[in-house]
């Protein structure tokens, strides 16, 4: 358990990091592609 919450520090931070220096906008866009082009095609084909 305790190494699960340690690799979701560490991914948060890791998206955190990028996010922090650009802009509201460039991370919306991010954001929307992150989602359209791989988090839901995963869970359509679950």
């Amino acid at each position: 358990m305790k190494t699960k919450m340690m690799s979701l520090i560490i991914l948060a931070a890791l998206f955190a990091a990028p996010l922090a220096n650009a802009s509201v906008e460039s991370s919306l866009l991010g954001l929307k592609s992150v989602l359209l082009g791989s988090i839901l095609p995963i869970f359509e084909v679950l």
